[in-house]
């Protein structure tokens, strides 16, 4: 084998190397975007749902309970508000089924109802769960699941995690 032959050999492999590098890069790019595109969509999809549960109404209602029994809560609060501490569950409860089933990263979720969870768990966990599963047993699991993730989160993480992404 001469030199040409060895240098030809050479600037061929090289070459090779670069496209495979080249295709790695514009999949993994292509990947990040779709994944970035399908979780911008996701998000959008949750925010119009969102409107539909009428989540503000819902997590308003539910910030401002006192109720420690599903039977106060049954009795001291108004039909109507009941409807829409469901219908605000319902949603979360969504939004935990799709975030469990990998269809969004948690973090994602987190960046937007974060206090949305921890709220319900902090206000409805356990006694509100447990009542509204008397008859449906595995009733709101996923929600009731992610408010306790979220309230495992201690406020020192919490401030550490807004700390870092705010610089």
């Amino acid at each position: 084998m001469n030199s040409i032959d060895l240098y030809t050999l050479i600037i061929a492999g090289g070459s090779l190397c670069v496209a495979a590098i080249t295709l790695i890069a514009a999949f993994l790019q292509t990947s990040m975007t779709n994944r970035s595109s399908s979780e911008l969509q996701t998000l959008i999809s949750f925010r119009e749902m969102s409107k539909e549960y009428d989540h503000t109404v819902g997590m308003n209602i539910i910030s401002g309970l006192s109720c420690t029994s599903y039977d106060d809560f049954l009795s001291e609060v108004p039909k109507d508000d009941q409807i829409a501490v469901r219908n605000c569950v319902e949603f979360l409860n969504f939004v935990a089924i799709m975030t469990r089933a990998g269809h969004i990263r948690k973090q994602s979720v987190w960046d937007v109802y974060f206090v949305s969870f921890r709220k319900m768990g902090e206000k409805l966990s356990p006694w509100w769960f447990v009542g509204e599963r008397l008859n449906y047993p595995q009733k709101f699991k996923s929600a009731q699941a992610m408010a306790s993730d979220v309230l495992n989160i201690t406020e020192e993480e919490i401030s550490n995690f807004d700390r870092a992404i705010t610089g």
